[in-house]
């Protein structure tokens, strides 16, 4: 039996997750009481990339490009969000459990619609080259996903525009 922990969203829900996943920079207000305390505050944010956007009376808008590898997953989850997907994970946190007592398995992106399920792993490197999904120990997980997913009813005779020998695929379940 496969489970999710909580973190899917939908509708209006996921709309707004949708327009801060598809800036590229992080954004925040710093506020203080004083001038001096703020000016203090700011600086410090700029030691640690914080950049000024605007300035307040009592506050300052700052930013920061967000890093790489959280980049590419918030593109890869508009990516999925604009395509019409109705149920996606919330935060990088989201994790999908295979048993009652088998522990929880971190997801990047999950995306669902009435028809499709999409589980992405996204990585990053510094330089190209081949990757094996073997090297990153997700096949066994997806073995044993695939497992408990029920695969539909078995379809209607194979028609003229249909040819023979092609038929849906479902991963195949541990020997």
């Amino acid at each position: 039996m496969v489970s999710f922990t909580d973190g899917l969203v939908v509708g209006d829900e996921a709309k707004k997750i949708n327009g801060s996943r598809s800036k590229s920079v992080d954004e925040k207000t710093v506020t203080a009481g004083k001038n001096d305390a703020l000016t203090t505050k700011v600086q410090g944010e700029e030691q640690d990339g914080w950049s000024v956007v605007k300035r307040n009376k009592k506050s300052v808008r700052m930013s920061k490009p967000k890093p790489p590898d959280r980049q590419l997953e918030d593109d890869v989850w508009c990516l999925l969000y604009r395509l019409g997907f109705k149920e996606l994970n919330a935060g990088r946190d989201f994790t999908i459990k295979l048993g009652q007592d088998a522990p929880g398995r971190q997801i990047d992106i999950f995306a669902k619609d009435d028809e499709t399920v999409f589980i992405v792993e996204c990585t990053q490197a510094l330089t190209t080259g081949p990757k094996s999904i073997k090297n990153f120990g997700y096949l066994d997980f997806m073995i044993d996903l695939g497992s408990d997913l029920t695969p539909p009813s078995p379809s209607p005779p194979q028609s003229a525009e249909r040819p023979s020998g092609l038929s849906p695929r479902f991963l195949p379940g541990p020997s």
